[in-house]
């Protein structure tokens, strides 16, 4: 092993990329597996982007959803325990980076913690929506590419480390004053997690979670930072991201799947979130061209 990975991977995990300094690796773990709770710990400092949903738990830290809306942040060597929330299981890309690497990251942004043994202290974050195409861009790159160009991918990699961190450290990871309430947008989240795609009402999901629509909508943005509704819209597309890989999906009955109301309504969605088309984005993944 190399620099950036300590110890062999699990049979549910594959390295599509590695250098001296970065390694680009995907998750793939059905909930049936033996080892799917038990992880055992992290083989590289990484960062891990879900295209499911399942929930985290990590030491003495309160669990959390691990989903398409944040980043997972794993020191070398930390312990986690993962429960199924997606029928699929655990799906994800991750990003695994040297040590040192990692510590020149963080020296600006966490000083103190730079030089420790576990210097990643925050251990998930929300991400923007251009850092999420941008690290799908690069996985593609690397997932289609015979040879990649190591410096061109290098580069590319540690500046999405530099946004990752950028984003994490300005304050993004939930951090609430009522562990109640942290709980309850939890479960909201994994409530909606599971039924991203059907038809969901705000007294369903208040409901299920055991309070008061009108509780609700004020736990959820001050724990989460916005609305239920604009949450739900964000797991739709990034899931939709992950369908435009495949050339045979029809963008129209794509809209309708993923609960939007026609295909119209889910292109100009996308377009806000993403700030380009459904049909554009899936022209850049069709190519082995790294922007």
């Amino acid at each position: 092993m190399g620099a950036v990975l300590c110890g062999p991977l699990p049979p549910s995990e594959r390295v599509l990329y590695e250098s001296d300094i970065v390694v680009v690796g995907q998750v793939r773990c059905r909930p049936d597996v033996p080892h799917f709770r038990d992880c055992g710990s992290a083989r590289t400092y990484c960062a891990i982007f879900p295209r499911s949903a399942v929930l985290i738990r990590r030491g003495d830290r309160p669990p959390f959803v691990e989903d398409p809306t944040v980043v997972g942040l794993y020191n070398r060597g930390d312990d986690y325990e993962r429960f199924k929330v997606s029928p699929e299981g655990d799906r994800g890309d991750w990003f695994g980076f040297a040590p040192t690497v990692i510590r020149d990251a963080l020296r600006s942004v966490d000083p103190g913690a730079a030089d420790s043994v576990r210097p990643l202290t925050i251990a998930w974050a929300r991400i923007s929506a251009r850092t999420f195409l941008w690290q799908r861009q690069i996985f593609e790159h690397v997932r289609r590419t015979v040879a990649p160009d190591t410096v061109l991918v290098d580069e590319r990699c540690l500046r999405l480390l530099a946004a990752i961190v950028s984003e994490a450290y300005g304050g993004s990871e939930g951090s609430p004053v009522d562990d109640r309430e942290y709980e309850l947008v939890e479960a909201t989240r994994r409530a909606i997690d599971k039924r991203f795609a059907g038809s969901l009402s705000l007294a369903a999901i208040a409901n299920e979670v055991g309070t008061s629509p009108f509780h609700l909508c004020r736990a959820f943005r001050r724990v989460a930072g916005t609305s239920i509704h604009r949450y739900l819209t964000s797991v739709r597309l990034r899931r939709a991201v992950e369908c435009l890989g495949r050339d045979e999906v029809d963008l129209g009955d794509l809209a309708i799947q993923l609960g939007f109301n026609s295909h119209s309504h889910f292109s100009a969605a996308f377009r806000r979130e993403f700030r380009i088309t459904p049909s554009i984005c899936r022209g850049r993944f069709g190519t082995a061209h790294l922007c």
